[in-house]
């Protein structure tokens, strides 16, 4: 098992994955268009050519990036694999120099786990929510904002 940077050909594996957690409102649903022009955020845990996991960095702001699009196909997940995946985007927003890093949850025990704190969703940017008009789950989200220094 590899954790790498995306490319190209990984979109539709990216696709499917997201797709699947996107049915229950896990995720937010992800077009080709978006995963082709933004496949440079994505960073994919890699076995034998299949993509068992996906995950990506987007900067939002100067100081600040979010975790997105976190998905692990179903027969891999507990082994790991989504810790890798949000370890490397947090080396990455340190590479690129962006302190903090947060992610909207459903289950925030995952991210408090790795180092995140919960915060009042008013505390971040209202930037940061243009995409939440494209979820299921918008206007009642059940989500909680988790963010780290880095």
């Amino acid at each position: 098992m590899k954790i790498e940077k995306a490319i190209p050909s990984d979109v539709p594996q990216i696709k499917k994955l997201i797709d699947a957690y996107s049915v229950d409102g896990k995720t937010v649903p992800r077009s080709f268009a978006h995963l082709y022009s933004h496949v440079r955020d994505f960073f994919v845990c890699r076995e034998k050519g299949r993509v068992l996991g996906c995950c990506s960095l987007y900067v939002s702001w100067g100081d600040l990036a979010e975790i997105k699009s976190l998905a692990v196909l179903s027969p891999s997940r507990g082994k790991g694999i989504g810790t890798k995946l949000v370890q490397a985007c947090l080396r990455d927003a340190k590479r690129l120099g962006v302190p903090q890093v947060f992610a909207l949850a459903a289950s925030p025990v995952f991210f408090e786990k790795l180092g995140f704190e919960k915060v009042e969703k008013s505390a971040l940017p209202m930037k940061v929510f243009g995409e939440c008009l494209n979820c299921v789950k918008y206007p009642d989200c059940n989500e909680e904002a988790v963010l780290k220094k880095v």
